[in-house]
């Protein structure tokens, strides 16, 4: 039973993401709006965040006795599947920021020509 609910909560935080790829440029248009130090800062803590709190509602689940012989109890998947959709959510955050982050990087750099005309003449 345990693998019948964890593919189904697989499949719940895969499609979110899919979900969520649809919005994928009004969130960069919103990540281009920040400045570069609150997207790192909103890259870092959405990462670090997300991971903390997917340790911390698995270990809660655990600890109030969610899991029993059969697999889940039903509270327990419920908070399972909300605590991986807050996860998923938090990394799509953090990930978005620090790619806007590098991608601004590149894109202010100053491109050098391919050949040396000069070179060339010569």
């Amino acid at each position: 039973m345990i693998w019948l609910q964890a593919g189904a909560c697989f499949v719940l935080w895969v499609g979110y993401g899919f979900w969520m790829r649809r919005s994928a440029d009004r969130l960069r248009a919103k990540m281009h709006g920040m400045g570069r130090r609150a997207r790192a800062l909103l890259g870092s803590v959405g990462l670090l965040f997300g991971l903390a709190l997917l340790a911390a509602g698995l270990y809660l689940v655990w600890a109030l006795g969610g899991l029993g012989p059969d697999g889940l109890r039903p509270w327990a998947w419920v908070t399972v599947g909300l605590v991986g959709l807050a996860f998923v959510h938090l990394q799509l955050l953090g990930t978005a920021a620090m790619v806007t982050l590098v991608l601004d990087e590149v894109t202010a750099r100053r491109r050098e020509a391919s050949l040396n005309q000069e070179q060339e003449q010569k």
